[in-house]
């Protein structure tokens, strides 16, 4: 008798034990690695944000979920979370996918930086630096 893979014994009565897989239940110890399971018939299923024979290789950046299928939105240079696809937006962003920029007078990393620009001068939602109006000057535009 041939036993279909997940199966062993003289009439594949058996299931695999725990940690073996494939035909004859004779592939390789799973072995797998961050929290992933081992499944009788094709070894290890990785949690989301993991992928490889063993689930030891962490999704390359753009991608996330389960198997790395699925496809980052993120934008403006954020960082996506290989799990479940949460972006991690860069200085001067926010927003789901890091598409706006920080609102008028503020700035920085989620935005948290408040301007302190004077004279209607315009502060750059990243940084905070100041672009002046004529005659203003200096730093905040405050000489």
């Amino acid at each position: 008798c041939v036993c279909p893979p997940g199966w062993t014994g003289t009439r594949c009565q058996t299931q695999c034990p725990e940690g073996t897989y494939g035909k004859d239940c004779n592939k390789t110890l799973c072995d797998c690695l961050h929290g992933s399971s081992c499944d009788r018939w094709s070894g290890c299923v990785c949690p989301p944000g993991w992928t490889g024979t063993r689930c030891q290789t962490q999704c390359p950046e753009g991608t996330y979920g389960r198997d790395c299928a699925k496809t980052c939105g993120c934008q403006n240079g954020a960082s996506c979370s290989p799990d479940d696809g949460r972006c991690n937006c860069t200085a001067g962003w926010y927003g789901s996918n890091c598409d706006g920029a920080c609102p008028k007078g503020r700035y920085g990393w989620r935005c948290r930086q408040v301007c302190s620009c004077k004279n209607n001068a315009t502060c750059h939602h990243v940084d905070g630096s100041c672009a002046c109006v004529p005659p203003w000057g200096g730093r905040n535009c405050d000489k």
